[in-house]
């Protein structure tokens, strides 16, 4: 399944067939183990998902997916293998994903590339977000209390009105967020 371009119709029936599809097979196996089949279609089909929306928050602007937002979530929150979704995670990107007011907590995100995507009002609470990228995202009234964010990719980021508490940041870089208003206690 190669698609270069499709339309957003097109792109949610598509997206309705791959989550049915990731749906039976976690159903159908006791390990809730993905086939290389089925990751090798969530690439192709993440790929097609072009980002099309405009969303404008302070100086920046965002090209994004709503429907790789809904693709993102959907595998994050499955309760698949850890070993699938690491899998997942090293050969999908969610850039340019559009996912306001996700919520994401006590998730392992490490490794995950969510740059320059919508993320307005998430919740990261408790999760994992080591060596992962954000560059250029809007997290704007964002929590990522409790975070492990270690070696994370946060330039450029719209941190406004965010929680960053009681987190673990090392070697994480900030250079050129906007981090007006952003709550951070207990936080290396």
């Amino acid at each position: 399944l190669v698609v270069d371009s499709i339309t957003s119709t097109n792109a949610a029936v598509l997206l309705k067939e791959l989550l049915t599809d990731i749906r039976k097979e976690l159903d159908s196996s006791t390990s809730r183990k993905l086939s290389s089949r089925t990751i090798q279609k969530i690439v192709n089909v993440n790929q097609a998902l072009k980002p099309y929306k405009r969303v404008v928050s302070d100086s920046m602007v965002l090209i994004t997916s709503p429907e790789r937002g809904q693709l993102f979530s959907f595998l994050a929150l499955a309760e698949m293998d850890t070993s699938s979704f690491k899998i997942i995670k090293e050969q999908v990107s969610f850039a340019q994903t559009n996912l306001p007011n996700a919520q994401l907590k006590g998730i392992d995100l490490s490794g995950i590339d969510l740059s320059d995507s919508y993320l307005y009002n998430s919740n990261f609470s408790k999760s994992n977000l080591s060596h992962s990228n954000f560059s250029g995202s809007v997290l704007e009234s964002s929590i990522l209390d409790s975070v492990l964010a270690v070696d994370v990719n946060f330039q450029n980021v719209n941190l406004v009105s965010g929680m960053l508490n009681n987190s673990i940041c090392t070697g994480s870089d900030f250079s050129e967020s906007q981090l007006s208003r952003l709550v951070a206690m207990n936080t290396d």
